[in-house]
């Protein structure tokens, strides 16, 4: 299948609402061009590691929650240079794979049996964590402040890492790509954050 293709099938798997306006900086495409793509590899993050595997893996398309932070200069411009030497086209969503209906939030409160009682986020665009009948927060990134508001509140805090917790989203979203294709999927390894 084509890459443009695959894109296209990408960007449907969205409620249109979520990838526009000011919220758009959320996902997007360091490094595009059109081919086939035989291998999906998908991690949460991008580095230098998680490239270096997937070339290692023959991955042509590589799919990660999160893209190297714009504060990260020359991790951002490493990373790019190495995609390009590869060969290998990288695409991120971030908020967008939060909030989706078979997205990290989701995927977290069907495994852990909760049920959606209020929207993390203030202004209700994006689903961030789950609030349900215990009344859990749920993170990926511990910081003694979440303990400690948990704490004053009287609500327990499950506390993963952001990597581990963030993955799953991503499986579900290279899932619903790969189906009824002849295209391979590899979560692609990486350190335990």
């Amino acid at each position: 299948m084509r890459y443009s293709d695959v894109k296209r099938k990408l960007i449907n798997l969205f409620e249109p609402s979520k990838l526009e306006g000011k919220l758009n900086d959320e996902w997007g495409f360091l490094s595009e061009f059109d081919k086939d793509i035989q291998t999906i590899g998908y991690a949460t993050n991008l580095s230098v590691n998680v490239v270096d595997e997937a070339a290692r893996n023959n991955v042509d398309l590589l799919l990660t929650h999160h893209n190297v932070w714009d504060f990260m200069y020359d991790l951002k411009e490493k990373c790019a240079e190495l995609l390009k030497r590869h060969g290998i086209i990288h695409d991120w969503f971030h908020l967008p794979l939060d909030d989706a209906d078979f997205g990290t939030s989701a995927f977290l409160a069907n495994a852990l049996g909760l049920q959606e009682t209020q929207k993390a986020n203030p202004e209700g665009i994006y689903m961030c964590s789950v609030i349900g009948k215990c009344e859990p927060s749920i993170t990926g990134e511990y910081v003694l402040y979440s303990q400690l508001y948990a704490e004053s509140v009287g609500i327990n805090l499950l506390a993963g890492s952001h990597t581990n917790t963030e993955i799953f989203g991503v499986e579900q979203m290279v899932l619903r790509l790969v189906t009824n294709t002849d295209i391979k999927a590899i979560r692609i390894f990486e350190e335990n954050y």
